[in-house]
């Protein structure tokens, strides 16, 4: 097997793309980035916009993280996407209140991602003490139906320390922190596991809090609500899976190793699969974040299906490494947090006996359920089953073929 290309995209901590062991397929290892297409597929439907602008056709969504280098952003399909259909808002059934009123208009920015219009929000010097009640709706972007749950994403720029953004119903919107915000700076603010059942009458609800001696100017450039308890990409319409996946004919179903960086953007009542090689059945092999937020995998012994739950609890946006190996010992789930390194291991003696796939999927079950909402950085399969000493040692470092 010729040697692998190394992935397009530079990595703050670099994977090293290298086949390893010998040239049969018997040993025959990878150690990768998921967007390394040398080594792994990837299929996308869809084409999505954000308002008129294309963001992606049959494209991996990508992107990289200041630690963990770069990775692949995996979501299920969704026809429940509900977004401005200019991609800006509008203010013409805006409307203004509170002791100290903003002036609303709506501007031409040609710095905004979304299209060159903004609604520009302008709240007045307030001089009385304590809290100001200066609040600006902007209304009539969605039809909202009442009695369903609906979660909501933004963009917006200005001085957006001493202004809170609320979705439709009173439901508080945040960004990855608002202090320190550069005024010129797009920042986009997502509501994450606070959904609305039950919607009011304002799409968006700009509240400016404290007392000021200057003038406070905020833009708001993109809203979108969807039909779900979590917020997916901002896009218009449908949107089609992610669907990643690699031959299986780098592990065996003897023995063997998958592991993988990942994490996970919100945690859902549903199971998310990190890697799938035999799918949920009494021959099967899944590593998968279960539905109470813990790693865990199921496997095969040829007459039932076995689980084995690590203790390690999952967060949301925290990357974890986890390390699945099976032998005729039986199977080993190592997982971490990334960034300490400290290893949690849970254990099964019970005999595998799998019946491996064609192809080993990354992010699902078979390409079609369970569809991790998260990212996903490297991904390992192996010939062999890693000793504890070896998974210990891949714990939160740069993976690559000294680490094997």
């Amino acid at each position: 097997m010729g040697a692998l290309v190394s992935p397009v995209v530079t990595l703050v901590r670099p994977a090293i793309i290298s086949p390893l062991g010998n040239s049969s397929y018997s040993n025959n290892n990878y150690v990768g980035s998921v967007i390394d297409t040398s080594l792994f597929t990837f299929t996308r439907d869809s084409t999505a916009y954000l308002g008129s602008l294309l963001y992606a056709s049959g494209v991996a969504r990508t992107g990289t993280d200041s630690t963990w280098g770069q990775y692949i952003e995996v979501e299920e399909s969704t026809t429940n996407l509900i977004t401005n259909t200019s991609g800006c808002p509008s203010v013409a059934t805006s409307n203004v209140g509170g002791t100290y009123p903003p002036t609303l208009s709506l501007v031409t920015d040609s710095d905004n991602p979304f299209g060159n219009n903004a609604a520009e929000i302008v709240f007045p010097i307030a001089t009385s003490g304590g809290y100001t009640t200066g609040h600006a709706n902007l209304n009539s972007w969605f039809t909202i139906t009442s009695g369903l749950t609906y979660s909501g994403r933004m963009w917006a720029k200005g001085d957006l320390s001493y202004v809170t953004f609320y979705f439709t119903g009173g439901c508080g919107m945040s960004a990855f922190a608002k202090t320190g915000k550069t005024n010129g700076d797009w920042y986009e603010y997502t509501m994450k596991n606070n959904p609305i059942s039950t919607p009011g009458s304002d799409t968006l609800f700009i509240y400016r809090g404290l007392s000021h001696t200057v003038a406070i100017t905020v833009y708001v450039g993109f809203v979108q609500a969807e039909n779900k308890i979590y917020p997916t990409s901002l896009v218009n319409g449908t949107r089609a899976a992610e669907v990643i996946y690699a031959p299986n004919s780098y592990i065996t179903a003897s023995k063997g190793t998958i592991a993988a960086r990942f994490s996970v953007d919100v945690l859902t009542s549903s199971i998310q699969v990190i890697g799938d090689a035999a799918g949920l059945s009494s021959t099967g092999l899944v590593l998968y974040v279960n539905a109470s937020g813990y790693l865990e995998a199921s496997y095969g012994s040829g007459s039932a299906q076995v689980t084995v739950t690590s203790t390690l609890a999952v967060t949301a946006d925290t990357v974890y490494d986890a390390i699945l190996t099976w032998s005729s010992s039986g199977v080993n789930l190592y997982c971490a947090a990334s960034a300490t390194g400290t290893v949690y291991t849970a254990t099964s003696s019970t005999v595998p006996s799998i019946s491996l796939n064609t192809n080993m999927y990354f992010g699902s079950n078979q390409g079609t359920q369970y569809f991790l909402n998260g990212k996903l950085y490297n991904v390992v399969g192996i010939g062999r089953a890693l000793s504890s000493t070896e998974a210990a040692a891949l714990m939160g470092t740069s993976w690559g073929v000294n680490l094997i």
